[in-house]
């Protein structure tokens, strides 16, 4: 147990999901040192996932880096994910213990604290390779629980939506940023028939980006689906998602954020080693992965038409999925 408190500061500004998964670090730190402070570095449009926002900040120029850092006076710093200039102003800032991952180049000059880490291997979650860098700056931590970051919805915005949609229905949302393979798209559309047939309710989210592949999933021509794609800011859509019995998605933050408001979540995802949910599977006790039962040889990109296997997706049926939202338990 430490004695004096430190303020601590946890860095990472890439993608939703990857940052959900980086969340536990604060409560495995806590584990060791209580009443340490903790704050987070996170891109702009992720701040609406902390609910004490004076422990959150973002800075898109160095300039604004410098003041926060001069501000705070951070004595340790877990640097997860972000880029050069951003490590080099937390040496710059003279923040004590600086730790960072090993395979950056810019981690043997700016931090005095480096882990090797072989995450292209993906032998397990992202979360827990995330956990060992709390361990490499807390010598004293001989083991570390993982435990899911729970998110809460703005009540607000919550009793808006209720309002507007009602509850109890799934939501669909077929995009994703394209880092993984997604579900063929013809099967989104053929899901929500199936579950409006068994007179269920359907909800269909997406932000812009995703647009051309709810366009051509068809799955707004389906009678009875609600539109909410492009029409839910990022707080918006963490409100729809919380009055959601089920959310099915493929590997996304979506999927993240649906696992860890506690909303049943069915992910669809991919066997290419760096994006299967061996690495990547959303945290929560009421969490499904669908993927398909091949022995894949891609390693870090799907193979294509050259693949005797392709295309392996198809085997995660629309039955089956459709039985799994349909079902009472989970």
């Amino acid at each position: 147990m430490t004695s004096a408190i430190r303020k601590v500061l946890i860095a990472r500004v890439d993608r939703i999901g990857d940052l959900i998964l980086t969340l536990p670090m604060e409560s495995a730190w806590k584990q060791i040192a209580p009443t340490d402070e903790i704050f987070w570095l996170v891109s702009p449009s992720q701040k609406f996932l902390f609910e004490k926002q004076d422990r959150v900040f973002s800075a898109e120029t160095s300039s604004e880096l410098k003041k926060i850092l001069q501000e705070n006076k951070f004595d340790v710093v877990l640097s997860v994910h972000v880029p050069w200039w951003m490590a080099f102003s937390f040496w710059k800032s003279g923040i004590s213990l600086r730790v960072g991952v090993a395979s950056k180049w810019f981690s043997w000059i700016f931090y005095n604290r480096r882990i090797r880490q072989r995450r292209s291997q993906a032998l397990k979650n992202e979360a827990l390779y995330n956990l060992e860098l709390v361990a490499a700056a807390l010598p004293q931590a001989s083991s570390l629980l993982l435990e899911p970051y729970k998110i809460k919805a703005r009540e607000d915005l919550r009793a808006q939506w209720k309002s507007k949609i009602g509850e109890g229905f799934t939501v669909i949302h077929p995009g994703m940023g394209g880092s993984a393979r997604n579900w063929p798209l013809r099967n989104y559309k053929a899901l929500a028939e199936k579950i409006i047939s068994q007179g269920g309710r359907v909800v269909v989210t997406g932000s812009p980006i995703d647009k051309k592949i709810i366009q051509d999933t068809g799955i707004l021509k389906v009678n009875g689906v609600i539109d909410l794609s492009e029409k839910t800011p990022p707080a918006d859509l963490l409100a729809v998602l919380s009055l959601a019995s089920s959310v099915v998605a493929p590997s996304t933050g979506v999927a993240h954020m649906a696992a860890s408001l506690g909303v049943k979540t069915l992910g669809l995802y991919s066997p290419v080693k760096v994006q299967a949910p061996l690495r990547w599977a959303p945290l929560g006790a009421r969490v499904k992965v669908f993927v398909p039962e091949v022995k894949c040889p891609g390693v870090f990109s799907c193979l294509g038409p050259s693949c005797s296997l392709y295309d392996c997706m198809e085997k995660i049926g629309v039955d089956t999925v459709a039985h799994s939202v349909l079902e009472r338990s989970l």
